[in-house]
C-alpha cells in the first residue's frame, strides 16, 4: 500500500509538471508537407482554414473563382491550383445596383469601400487616375479612372470615395462590372517558404509598391520581409499595383505577368530570382516612367533575372535602380517596351549578357542620348555588358553620367568601370553606343573612369559589333568636347571598338 501510494503521489506530480510546461516534446516541427492536405474550393472561409491547419499545410484549390480572396500564409504553406490556372483568385466586388440618373446622363451604383491612406505614385502627364488602387472592369475591359463625374464619358468611370458612388457612362445593364476592392491576395511579412503555384490572380486593388502576391506585411505590423517563397506557374493580371511584390530569396519563375497597372514583378530582398516569365503590357493605368514598366528591383543584393520575355510594357522592361549590387541580367528576351529594355541605375556590381533586345527602348520624351536605348547605364559601377544582341533600338548601349546625389556609402553615384564589349549592334538611326554626361567637371569620364568600350575583363581586345546606316552615329568625348556626336571612324580613333 506505501509503494501505491508513492506511486500515484509520483504520477500527480508529474500531471502538474505536464501543466506547467505542455509544449514540452510537443512542439510542431514545420517544413514543407509537414502539414494536412487540405482540398478548398470557393466559398470556403480560407483563412480560417490556414489558421487552423498550422503551419506547413498544402492546400488543393478546385477549378472556380473566389471572390475577394485574400490569405495571410504560415509558414511552409503551399497553395496549388489542382488544375493550372483553373482557380481563380480574384480581388473584385461585382456591382449590379446601377440607377441611371437623368439629372447627370450617368449610371451610378454604390460600393463601401475603404480608401487607401495616402496612395503613392505619380501619374504619367495627361493621366489622372493612376494613383488610386481601384480599378473598374466592364466585361473584363479596364476603363479609364477620372476624378469627377462630370469627367466621366464612355470607356471611364469615378467613384466617390465619401458616399460611394460609382459613376459610369456606358449602361451596365446586363453586363458584369467589377471593382478591385480587394488589396492582396496571399501576402505576409516574416513567413516563409510559401508556395504559390498554378493560379490565375486578378483584379486586386494593390496600391503603388504593393502587389497581388506580397512578399512584404501589407499592414505593416512587421517591417521584416517574408522569406524563400516560391511563385510558380500563375498568371497574374489586371492588378492595380505589382502582379508579384517581392521578399527575400523570393523565386518568381515561370509566370505570365501581364497587364499590372504598375509592375509586372518589383520590390526589393535579398538574393533573388526572376527566370522564365514572360513579362507584358504592364503600366497600364499610366503610371509615369519613374514608377513602372515591366519589372523594377530596387536595393537588392544578389538578384538573377534571367530567360524572361519582357515586352509592351509602358516602362522599362527590366530595370535595377537605386543600390542594387551583384546583378546577373542575362539570357533575356526583350521588345517594344517605352524607355529602356535594359536600364542599370544609381547601382553597382552586375552583368548585363547574352541578352536579344528588339525594337526597344522608345521614348517618347526625347530620341537623343539621353533618353531611350536597347541598354542603358547610368551613374553605376563595376558593371559589364557583353554578348548582347540589339536591333534597331532607339538607341543601343548608352551610358550616362548625371549629378545623383550620394549613395548609403556617402560616395556619389558614380558612372566607373563600365566595360561594354562583344556585343552585336544594328542601328538603322540614333546612337549605336556612347556616354553623355553633364557631371562631374572635366572629361575624365571619358578617360580615367575605366568605362571602355571594345575591351573585355582581362583587358583584351573584345570588339563590338556594329551594324549601321545612316544617320546612326555615336556619342563621346571629341576634341576635348564632351557629348560628340561621331562618326563610327572617329569613335575607333577615340580608342572605342
Amino acid at each position: 500500500m506505501i509503494y501505491r501510494r508513492s506511486f500515484l503521489i509520483c504520477c500527480f506530480f508529474l500531471g502538474l509538471l505536464a501543466l506547467a510546461f505542455p509544449r514540452i516534446g510537443s512542439a510542431q516541427t514545420c517544413a514543407a508537407g509537414s502539414g494536412p492536405t487540405v482540398t478548398v474550393v470557393p466559398g470556403d472561409n480560407v483563412q480560417s482554414m490556414v489558421t487552423s491547419a498550422g503551419c506547413g499545410a498544402t492546400f488543393t484549390f478546385g477549378p472556380g473563382v473566389y471572390t475577394n480572396f485574400s490569405v495571410v500564409p504560415l509558414d511552409y504553406d503551399q497553395f496549388i491550383s489542382s488544375t493550372p490556372k483553373a482557380a481563380i483568385l480574384s480581388g473584385a466586388t461585382v456591382v449590379s445596383n446601377f440607377i441611371f440618373n437623368k439629372t447627370i446622363n450617368l449610371w451610378v451604383g454604390h460600393i463601401q469601400i475603404t480608401p487607401v491612406t495616402s496612395p503613392k505614385g505619380q501619374c504619367y502627364p495627361g493621366v489622372i487616375g493612376c494613383i488610386h488602387p481601384e480599378d473598374l472592369f466592364f466585361n473584363g475591359a479596364l476603363y479609364t479612372r477620372v476624378n469627377t463625374y462630370a469627367a466621366v464619358v464612355s470607356g471611364s468611370w469615378y467613384l466617390n470615395y465619401t458616399d460611394g458612388n460609382v459613376y459610369l457612362a456606358n449602361n451596365p445593364t446586363g453586363q458584369t462590372v467589377q471593382i478591385s476592392t480587394t488589396r492582396f491576395a496571399i501576402g505576409a511579412g516574416n513567413v516563409t517558404s510559401v508556395v504559390v503555384n498554378g493560379f490565375t490572380i486578378e483584379y486586386y486593388g494593390s496600391p503603388a509598391n504593393n502587389g497581388a502576391v506580397e512578399g512584404i506585411d501589407y499592414y505593416q505590423v512587421t517591417s521584416i520581409p517574408s522569406y524563400n517563397w516560391l511563385i510558380e506557374n500563375n498568371e497574374i493580371r489586371y492588378n492595380h499595383g505589382a502582379g508579384v511584390n517581392l521578399g527575400d530569396q523570393m523565386t518568381v519563375t515561370g509566370n505570365y505577368l501581364h497587364h499590372n497597372g504598375q509592375l509586372g514583378v518589383g520590390g526589393t530582398g535579398n538574393n533573388v530570382s526572376v527566370t522564365n516569365n514572360e513579362i507584358a503590357f504592364n503600366n497600364a493605368v499610366g503610371y509615369s516612367y519613374a514608377w513602372a514598366g515591366g519589372a523594377k528591383f530596387v536595393q537588392i543584393t544578389g538578384l538573377s533575372v534571367t530567360n524572361n520575355y519582357s515586352h509592351d510594357n509602358n516602362g522599362p522592361g527590366l530595370w535595377t535602380d537605386i543600390e542594387n549590387s551583384n546583378v546577373d541580367i542575362g539570357f533575356n528576351q526583350l521588345s517594344n517596351n517605352r524607355g529602356a529594355g535594359i536600364i542599370h541605375e544609381i547601382s553597382y556590381s552586375a552583368t548585363i549578357h547574352d541578352n536579344t533586345i528588339t525594337n526597344d527602348g522608345i521614348d517618347t520624351r526625347g530620341t537623343g542620348p539621353w533618353w531611350g536605348g536597347g541598354i542603358i547605364v547610368s551613374n553605376s559601377s563595376s558593371v559589364q555588358v557583353y554578348n548582347n544582341t540589339l536591333t534597331n533600338c532607339q538607341n543601343g548601349v548608352m551610358e550616362q553620367s548625371k549629378n545623383r546625389g550620394n549613395g548609403s556609402n556617402g560616395l556619389p553615384y558614380a558612372l566607373q568601370d563600365v566595360i561594354v564589349y562583344n556585343n552585336n549592334i544594328t542601328q538603322s538611326s540614333g546612337f549605336a553606343a556612347g556616354l553623355v554626361k553633364n557631371y562631374p567637371a572635366g572629361n575624365l569620364i571619358y578617360t580615367g573612369s575605366g568605362n571602355t568600350f571594345g575591351i573585355n575583363s582581362s583587358g583584351i581586345a573584345a570588339p563590338d559589333t556594329y551594324t549601321l546606316s545612316s544617320p546612326a552615329k555615336f556619342v563621346w568625348l571629341l576634341n576635348n568636347a564632351p557629348n560628340s556626336q561621331i562618326t563610327e571612324q572617329e569613335w575607333n580613333a577615340q580608342g572605342n571598338n
